[in-house]
C-alpha cells in the first residue's frame, strides 16, 4: 500500500508539471467573457444605430407637424397625423425588429410640438446571458422661433423687363401717362399669341405677391407672440433704375431699331429730362395751400453727373437705439422724441440737408 500511495503521488505530481494542452484549457475558460465582450459591442452598436435612426425620425415629425400646425399654434387632428406620417417613413414600425411605439404629440403655452418615442431593440448574442433586449427612447421638440428681420429689394424696372425672359431684345411698344401733370413714357409688355403677359416684369410682379403673402405669415405669428419677446419684420423695395442704378450704363435696345444703344455714359447725359434738378417736400399735415410745411430743395448735381456706375439714397441714422430704448417714432397725431441724427425715422421731415 505504501508503494501505491506512492506512486500515485508521483503521477499528480507529473501531471502537475506538465504544461501540454493548457491553451486549449485557457481558451474553454475564456470563450463565455469574449462572448459577453463581443456580443454586448455588437448589440450596443445595433441599439445606438436604433436610436440615431429614432431621433431622425422623431426631428422630421415635429417639424414636419409645427410646420403645418401654422401661427394659430392649434395641435389639431390633422397636425397629428402629419407628425407620424413623418415619423413613420423615416423610422418604419419593426425597423431592426423594433417593438411597435406609439406617435403622440403634444404642445405647450410656447405653441411647440413636443414627441417622445420608446422602443425596445432585441439582443443578437446577449440573450444568451439573460439579456433579451436594449431600451431605446429619444425626445424633440420644434417650434417657430424668429428674430428681427429686414428686408430691402432691389428691383430692376428698366425697360429690358418688357421682355421675356426667354429673349435677350424684343419689339415693345413706347406709350405714355400723365402723373401729376407730367407725362411719363414707358414701355409695353411683351404678349404671347394669346395676349398673355410673358414679360419679366410680370413675372417680377408674381414673385412679389408671393412674398407678401409669406410675410403675412410671419407677421401673423409675430404679432401672436406676447409682446415682451415679439419681434419685427420690415420690408421694402426700391426701383433699381431710379435709386441705384443712377450711374454710368451701357444702355438697351428696347425698340430692337438700335436708337438705344451707345457707348457708356451717365443716364443723367443721356436722358436729363428723367430728373428733378430739385424737389419739394412737405410733412403729413402740409396742405397744397399751406407752403409753410414744404420746403423746396436743390438736389446735388454730383451724383447725376459722376460717372460712376451707381448711387444709393439713404438717410443718415443713430446707432443709440437699442431694445430698451422708450423713444417713439413720429407721426399723424404723435410726437415722437427720436434721438438726434435718426433722419432714417423721422418719416415726415423734409430733406434739407446731406444727412
Amino acid at each position: 500500500m505504501k508503494t501505491a500511495r506512492s506512486k500515485g503521488r508521483s503521477l499528480l505530481t507529473r501531471l502537475g508539471r506538465n504544461e501540454a494542452g493548457n491553451t486549449l484549457a485557457i481558451v474553454a475558460a475564456a470563450v463565455l467573457p469574449l462572448a459577453g465582450m463581443i456580443g454586448g459591442a455588437l448589440d450596443i452598436s445595433r441599439a445606438y444605430l436604433v436610436k440615431t435612426r429614432l431621433s431622425q425620425a422623431c426631428d422630421a415629425g415635429v417639424l414636419a407637424g409645427r410646420r403645418m400646425m401654422g401661427s394659430d399654434g392649434t395641435l389639431t387632428t390633422d397636425v397629428t397625423t402629419e407628425v407620424q406620417k413623418f415619423v413613420n417613413f423615416n423610422f418604419p414600425q419593426g425597423y431592426m425588429g423594433t417593438t411597435a411605439f406609439t406617435v403622440t404629440p403634444t404642445t405647450d403655452s410656447n405653441r411647440q410640438v413636443i414627441l417622445s418615442l420608446q422602443t425596445t431593440v432585441p439582443t443578437a448574442i446577449m440573450r444568451l446571458f439573460g439579456k433579451t433586449s436594449v431600451a431605446v427612447a429619444t425626445s424633440c421638440t420644434a417650434r417657430n422661433d424668429y428674430s428681427n428681420i429686414d428686408i430691402v429689394l432691389v428691383l430692376d424696372t428698366t425697360g429690358s423687363m418688357a421682355c421675356s425672359p426667354t429673349v435677350t431684345s424684343c419689339t415693345v411698344s413706347t406709350k405714355t401717362m400723365t402723373v401729376n401733370g407730367r407725362t411719363v413714357s414707358y414701355r409695353a409688355e411683351q404678349t404671347d399669341s394669346s395676349k398673355n403677359n410673358i414679360s419679366r416684369m410680370q413675372a417680377l410682379r408674381d414673385a412679389l405677391s408671393d412674398l407678401q403673402t409669406d410675410i403675412g405669415k410671419i407677421e401673423t405669428e409675430f404679432n401672436a407672440a406676447p409682446s415682451a419677446t415679439r419681434k419685427r419684420v420690415r420690408w421694402a423695395i426700391i426701383p433699381f433704375s431710379q435709386m441705384v442704378n443712377v450711374g454710368g450704363s451701357m444702355g438697351y435696345d428696347f425698340g430692337g431699331d438700335g436708337s438705344d444703344t451707345g457707348s457708356k455714359s451717365t443716364l443723367y447725359a443721356r436722358k436729363p429730362d428723367w430728373f428733378n434738378t430739385s424737389g419739394k417736400y412737405c410733412t403729413d399735415n402740409a396742405s397744397t395751400s399751406n407752403s409753410s410745411y414744404c420746403s423746396t430743395v436743390a438736389h446735388n448735381s454730383t451724383w447725376m453727373t459722376s460717372t460712376w456706375d451707381g448711387c444709393v439714397e439713404e438717410r443718415s441714422t443713430s446707432n443709440s437705439i437699442n431694445s430698451t430704448s422708450t423713444y417713439v417714432i413720429p407721426g399723424p397725431g404723435v410726437t415722437g422724441n427720436m434721438p438726434t441724427g435718426a433722419n432714417d425715422l423721422q418719416v415726415a421731415l423734409a430733406p434739407t440737408s446731406t444727412d
